[in-house]
């Protein structure tokens, strides 16, 4: 399987190693994996490998900050010569992924400070065919670690405890929040996406960089059912989420805040 991840960077020093991380779980997937960097700066990814390659843009903290004119016309970004906010560095990736829709058999579309590796490879391939042809979304958590080495869900507002059975397995409905600062899609759903509205960011949730990372599969979306996590049975009959679906928010940086990273994962029921 060929797989392609488009991860964005606004270049920051000390912002270097999340990145690093971030390529280097992805490229621990067994599978032909191509990685596209999106930065404001050229810097040095030779020690990266063959595979990975550095698209650059025309972006600086100083841009312009009156984003709203771009809000609903992607086009309108693609083809402006302005200075215009440095957010938008996000949404350049959809010209190369929409350029090689019918290459790869999976593109990643990943914040630069996330952990995605092989065992959640796996876990996406083994669970999204039985997700898919009924029409819900395979769902991921971030998750960020205390002082204590203790895991927090980082996006989860409240706790989730509502199930349902697809095809006699039993799964957790993520009613409270999707995001996950990534989306992942096999080159069939991947063709949908790019001819639906949520593809031309033509909806009103979700800030600038956060619309790239939803993908299709946000709250207020109609694509899908829900969100679902596949549960599994522990050996005193209680039930707990994959953990397969667990990715690492690098920079813990939510620990602590008064309403996100206040969940414990893995969740149990």
């Amino acid at each position: 399987m060929n797989v392609a991840a488009h991860i964005t960077f606004f270049y920051v020093e000390n912002r270097l190693g999340f990145l690093e991380s971030t390529i280097s779980n992805l490229l621990s997937i067994n599978e032909d994996v191509t990685i596209f960097i999106y930065s404001n700066t050229k810097f040095d990814i030779t020690k990266y490998g063959k595979n990975v390659f550095l698209k650059t843009y025309n972006y600086t903290k100083e841009g312009n900050k009156n984003y709203s004119k771009f809000k609903s016309t992607i086009s309108q970004l693609f083809n402006s010569n302005n200075n215009i906010h440095p957010y938008y560095l996000a949404w350049e990736s959809r010209q190369i992924i929409y350029k090689n829709r019918l290459k790869f058999d999976a593109q990643i579309y990943i914040e630069d400070d996330i952990t995605f590796n092989q065992k959640n490879f796996s876990y996406w391939l083994k669970h999204k065919e039985e997700c898919l042809k009924n029409n819900y979304n395979l769902g991921f958590l971030r998750y960020e670690v205390d002082g204590n080495n203790k895991y927090f869900a980082t996006d989860l507002l409240q706790e989730i405890k509502n199930t349902i059975v697809i095809d006699n397995n039993n799964y957790l409905v993520n009613d409270n929040n999707p995001y996950c600062g990534f989306w992942i899609y096999d080159k069939k759903t991947l063709l949908k996406f790019v001819k639906s509205k949520e593809w031309a960011f033509k909806f009103d949730e979700y800030m600038i960089r956060e619309k790239a990372a939803i993908g299709m599969h946000g709250q207020a979306m109609k694509f899908y059912k829900s969100t679902v996590i596949p549960l599994i049975t522990n050996i005193d009959n209680t039930l707990q989420i994959n953990e397969g679906c667990l990715v690492h928010h690098l920079p813990n940086n939510y620990i602590g805040d008064k309403e996100f990273c206040k969940i414990p994962v893995p969740i149990k029921l």
